[in-house]
């Protein structure tokens, strides 16, 4: 399936950067209005408060469809087809080649990889781009007192390098837990379901690491999938288990990356016994 023939892909992708930049200008007007214009690192600030999301109505909404979103960017038609039988063919026909992986499923999880991947990327480029623009221009400092004392847990204390490092490294994690969900999403049976399953495994998500990470931090930020999509901004029950945001990002990143390489694994030798 090529996602850009595919109506619904194309309408959510567009519907999320529609929301994302009416989120992002929300944010900047609500700055503004009350007076706030920037202080001695520009927009900085507001930047990294905008992907934390904390202080508005509308952030609630935006999260909820951010979550709920990106299965239909590619992946939901590889489900439905799976679902409905319509991929048989392809997958009898790539079924020869033993790999520990379905060559059908591997294609498509690299695109719907690379898609996420793009779609938050574009999004963490427009919200620098307006905030420079429409608030305040970025002022970058190779040390930063903003990511210093606001913002202990950084990737670095230069701005511009933080800066950086975050525009690249959270939408690697988008790409990565939404990868998982895809797995997860091999093995059920309704459609719908799926359309969920972003949203509910967040949740899940959450609710474990809450409980998990009170008796094991560590084993706690790797379930954490906020530790994934906002490495440093969130601390799991007011504790940290480092400065460093890298240190933050790798626990998740190497947990989902094994848990849904672990997935399509099982789904592999099911579908083979299954004769699919």
């Amino acid at each position: 399936m090529v996602f850009y023939k595919n109506k619904w892909s194309m309408f959510s992708i567009i519907f999320y950067w529609i929301l994302s930049i009416v989120m992002i200008l929300n944010y900047i007007h609500y700055h503004l209005s009350t007076g706030h214009f920037g202080g001695a690192e520009g927009g900085i600030p507001l930047f990294y408060e905008i992907i934390f999301s904390s202080i508005q109505i509308l952030d609630a909404v935006y999260g909820f469809v951010a979550f709920m979103i990106p299965p239909l960017f590619f992946s939901h038609e590889c489900i439905r087809q799976r679902i409905t039988h319509c991929d048989y063919l392809q997958s009898v026909r790539l079924r020869h080649k033993k790999t520990f992986f379905s060559p059908l499923l591997l294609r498509q999880f690299k695109t719907n990889f690379i898609i996420i991947y793009f779609v938050f990327f574009v999004k963490m480029v427009l919200q620098a781009i307006m905030v420079h623009i429409f608030y305040s221009p970025f002022i970058f400092e190779e040390n930063s007192s903003y990511l210093t004392w606001s913002f202990t847990i950084n990737f670095s204390t230069n701005s511009f390098v933080n800066l950086i490092c975050t525009i690249v490294i959270i939408p690697l994690g988008y790409a990565i837990f939404y990868s998982f969900v895809f797995s997860v999403g091999l093995f059920l049976k309704r459609y719908i379901i799926y359309l969920c399953s972003g949203l509910l495994l967040v949740i899940i998500s959450l609710l474990l690491a809450m409980v998990i990470g009170g008796i094991s931090p560590i084993i706690g930020y790797s379930i954490c999938v906020l530790s994934l999509i906002q490495p440093g901004m969130y601390t799991l029950l007011a504790e940290t288990i480092s400065h460093s945001a890298w240190v933050i990002f790798v626990y998740p990143a190497i947990f989902y990356s094994l848990l849904t390489i672990l997935l399509l694994i099982i789904r592999r030798k099911m579908d083979l016994k299954e004769g699919y």
